[in-house]
């Protein structure tokens, strides 16, 4: 299931967007009865990642028509804020924000995918966790020593605000949303806040939340569908969603969950954190692979020891409630992370660095 290099005919973006049904009208993401309508058809979301930091920018059309050519109607990607602004040595402070050098022009990149057909699920954080360096996070948020990061806190907060202030209405002006008739559909609000923060205790952690999602709903407008995404036990959930028992946006922001090995717990665990038939089920990963740290012995054989179980998922998961589950492959490609881009993780308080192949 992870995608590798092949020849592809010698299609164009716009032999492709005829072919898989792309569409410039403006459009709404509705739910309906546990389901997700557009334009007044039940839809099911079948998206694969592709983050496009991580695949050279001659490439990136390349990569979508695989996605589309593989069947699925949508790409999901990441947005990482430390790729995107810099640290400007000469004035001391946060350069400009770059969303147009060849490799960040995210917009292009969004272009690409909506004239192949494709609709996106666009994954902005600000912290987007991702195997990325420092989570997608600018380093230079600590120049001045430790701050509170991922939590309603200055000068943190500030700083989120002129980035989404930069991003999101770039979106918007560009008509890049689907009300605007562009290819953005779901917007994903913060990444696996359950493993991090604790909306259901902490107050300053649910104003975090609530405010990205009206900073969102600020500069996006109405017709954007945000949602959060939190593995699939309930002790996670709790802790990183807006449920109507937690949150005054409870009813306006989705929860859906990742990891889904048993889809059918999953979808129960996403429902009881939805308000009655607005859940319609969307594993937001389903893990295909896996990333690997520097100095682990070598796998070869993991793609084809993990394809046999992740296809039996994938068809349980399209099965949920009458086969109109959603579900992104995480990775459909997973790419490179390049230079000094691959972030770590840590388990047992050793520090594990992540190689640069994400496949």
């Amino acid at each position: 299931l992870v995608l590798r290099a092949a020849p592809l005919p010698a299609y164009t973006s716009m032999d492709l967007g005829a072919l898989f049904g792309g569409s410039s009208a403006p459009a709404r993401l509705l739910i309906e009865r546990d389901q997700f309508v557009l334009d007044g058809q039940n839809f099911t979301v079948r998206a694969g990642c592709v983050h496009y930091f991580r695949v050279h920018p001659d490439l990136w059309e390349d990569r979508l028509a695989r996605i589309a050519a593989l069947g699925l109607n949508a790409v999901q990607t990441y947005v990482p804020w430390n790729y995107h602004q810099a640290w400007n040595a000469s004035s001391l402070g946060p350069a400009r924000v770059d969303l147009d050098s060849p490799s960040r022009d995210l917009p292009r990149f969004l272009r690409l995918a909506h004239g192949l057909g494709l609709r996106v699920v666009l994954r902005p954080g600000p912290y987007v966790c991702g195997e990325f360096e420092f989570g997608g996070l600018p380093a230079w948020l600590l120049r001045d020593g430790p701050i509170e990061l991922r939590t309603d806190a200055e000068p943190y907060m500030g700083h989120v605000e002129r980035w989404w202030g930069e991003l999101l209405p770039r979106l918007r002006r560009e008509g890049l949303m689907l009300d605007d008739g562009g290819p953005v559909m779901l917007v994903q609000i913060e990444n696996e806040y359950g493993h991090f923060g604790d909306v259901s205790e902490v107050e300053a952690d649910r104003r975090y939340l609530e405010r990205l999602a009206d900073l969102a709903r600020r500069h996006l407008g109405d017709g954007a569908q945000l949602f959060t995404s939190d593995p699939d036990d309930l002790a996670k959930l709790t802790r990183g969603t807006l449920s109507p028992s937690a949150s005054r946006l409870g009813s306006e922001v989705l929860t859906t969950v990742d990891s889904c090995d048993v889809p059918e717990d999953a979808w129960a665990a996403q429902r009881s954190f939805n308000p009655p038939g607005r859940s319609p089920f969307f594993c937001s990963e389903l893990w295909v692979g896996w990333f690997a740290h520097w100095g682990e012995p070598a796998r070869p054989n993991l793609a084809a020891q993990r394809a046999r179980d992740v296809a039996e998922r994938l068809r349980r998961v399209l099965a949920v409630n009458g086969g109109t589950g959603s579900v992104s492959l995480y990775m459909a490609h997973g790419g490179t992370s390049f230079g000094w881009w691959a972030g770590a993780n840590t388990a047992d308080g050793m520090y594990l660095p992540d190689t640069p192949s994400y496949d």
